[in-house]
């Protein structure tokens, strides 16, 4: 007995250590975080996230950690509209450090202003401004320019330029360069939506004065001449627009930024068609690799609105589609970490004052629960998104086959008409309009519309429909097919296709192809028929047959 007693004494006396050691290590590497936080809030957030378990710490240091946490993801641009520990945070500083309080409070008015509620972090705003006394002149000045970033979204633009030269102030009195440039450049942009040019230039000179003195830090200065030629697009001057956006291109600047100069130039050249597909192509090819969904959504929304506006449909919906995709995986994505950060502050809450005997069990458990829930997530988000995309895919297929059976014409002996009649069009439009309105909830969709289009094999009797072809033109498939033998039947078909004016979509419909997989055959049936990439196949074929019959003519 006496034996065991000892035992559990020197194994508490071991966790004791251990834990002081571990709570000593943790308050080391807040305060590591504290000095990085200005100039390296990123590095200052890795060190807080290196941090396993932060409800170990006592209840000064929790708040702290939490505190600084909110900060460094603030500095690095993330998100804080799902920040509810700041709630938790005002309890605790509202009385026991007011300095502290009104940091908290204005990342309260941070996270309102990004949820939209504007009334709301005026009102943090405010209390933060009443609490600074003892804050130091760039937090001070901090409290003011979100105030103006406020009234400045609400096109207030008198009470942001009052806040914005209090901030200015505030910047000016601790040496804050680059938090200068950005109250000059935001001045400049107030006054010119005042149209109030004369001062706008006043403040944008200041602020290109001022970028010389930052000479180290390329990523600020590209965002500031970026902004600069947002004003003067604005105010009509195009030339000092492009300038100003050239200019980027003088610092090393990432890929992803490059591409945002080229979209920025593209729209400043929209009535230049060359110069605008030229920069919007820039942009795609540095883009392709990066994973901005948002931006990507943006480049094929302008491509969209520009080819509507020349009266390019076709041209217009297929990247006005490619515009909705990238949309819906951006917010998917948003959700996604969302969801993570909300599980990262219920974990830490809910552990915080945990009993510390019972801390490995829980830890175990609540890990095994996770593991259990995220691969439950994943694979039920990987089989919904399979899902909705699949029957998204047969929506759009369903509107295609009806759009084109408006357009069919059974009088009319156009090629089209032909390959739509034999393919059923009307029939088989008729039935799955019937079956849509007596499924609302489409359940079988997928199935249904496979059986009815394709017969679970193939939409049209080919074989008929040469024969038919070959009679009203003249043997034309035939003469096809023997001088161009190295075209396999996938192939040949798309010929045909092609010279009845469907388009890659349409086509796909009726071959029971991806558009995906149309536009790989047709790269390689341009390179079996010597098209050059890009080139109009039923264009070729009806020059090249044309050209051999005025041959045999003139023999």
């Amino acid at each position: 007995m006496i034996l065991r007693h000892t035992q559990t004494i020197f194994l508490l006396s071991l966790f004791a250590l251990f834990s002081c050691t571990q709570h000593s290590r943790y308050r080391t590497l807040i305060r590591e975080a504290e000095d990085l936080l200005e100039e390296y809030p990123d590095s200052a957030l890795r060190l807080l996230d290196s941090i396993p378990s932060p409800f170990l710490l006592d209840v000064q240091d929790v708040h702290y950690y939490h505190l600084l946490r909110i900060q460094a993801r603030d500095k690095t641009g993330q998100d804080l509209s799902e920040d509810t520990i700041l709630f938790r945070l005002r309890e605790y500083y509202e009385d026991a450090d007011p300095t502290k309080a009104s940091l908290v409070y204005l990342y309260l008015g941070k996270m309102h202003y990004q949820q939209g509620d504007y009334e709301t972090a005026l009102l943090n705003y405010l209390h933060a401004e009443k609490r600074s006394d003892k804050l130091g002149a760039k937090q001070k000045a901090l409290i003011q320019h979100n105030i103006g970033n406020l009234f400045f979204v609400q096109r207030d633009f008198r009470d942001a330029k009052m806040r914005y030269i209090r901030a200015l102030e505030g910047f000016v009195a601790a040496t804050d360069i680059r938090n200068q440039i950005a109250a000059y450049n935001i001045l400049g942009s107030c006054c010119m939506l005042e149209e109030n040019r004369d001062s706008a230039y006043f403040y944008y000179d200041r602020c290109i004065e001022l970028l010389d003195s930052l000479s180290h830090d390329h990523l600020y200065i590209t965002a500031i001449l970026s902004n600069l030629s947002v004003g003067y697009r604005y105010a009509g001057d195009r030339e000092k627009a492009k300038l100003y956006l050239q200019k980027v291109f003088e610092y090393p600047i990432h890929k992803r930024e490059q591409a945002r100069i080229y979209y920025n130039l593209a729209r400043l050249e929209e009535e230049n068609d060359t110069a605008f597909y030229r920069y919007m192509q820039q942009a795609l090819e540095l883009m392709e690799e990066e994973d901005d969904l948002y931006f990507k959504a943006s480049l094929y929304e302008a491509l969209s609105e520009h080819e509507e506006e020349k009266a390019d449909y076709f041209s217009a919906l297929d990247h006005h589609k490619s515009y909705v995709t990238y949309m819906r995986d951006f917010f998917e994505d948003k959700y996604e970490n969302s969801l993570k950060d909300m599980q990262h502050t219920y974990y830490v809450g809910n552990l915080e004052h945990a009993n510390l005997t019972l801390t490995i069990r829980q830890q175990r458990l609540i890990i095994l629960m996770l593991i259990v829930l995220l691969l439950f997530l994943f694979v039920f988000g990987w089989f919904y998104r399979q899902n909705r995309k699949a029957m998204n895919q047969i929506r759009d297929n369903i509107n295609y086959l009806q759009r084109m059976s408006r357009f069919y014409n059974e009088k009319e002996r156009s090629l089209r008409n032909i390959v739509l009649h034999n393919f059923n069009i009307l029939k088989k439009v008729a039935v799955l309009d019937q079956y849509v309105i007596n499924n609302p909830a489409n359940d079988k969709l997928l199935k249904r519309f496979h059986e009815i289009v394709y017969n679970n094999h193939e939409g049209i009797n080919w074989d008929i429909l040469y024969e038919t072809m070959n009679r009203l033109y003249n043997d034309l498939f035939a003469r096809l097919r023997v001088e161009f033998p190295e075209v396999d039947e996938a192939e040949f078909r798309i010929c045909c296709l092609s010279i009845a004016r469907f388009t890659n979509i349409e086509i796909g419909l009726l071959m029971n192809y991806s558009v995906n997989t149309i536009t790989a055959k047709k790269a390689a049936l341009r390179k079996k028929l010597g098209v050059k990439p890009m080139g109009n196949i039923e264009e070729f074929l009806i020059s090249y047959f044309d050209k051999k019959e005025n041959h045999r003519f003139e023999k």
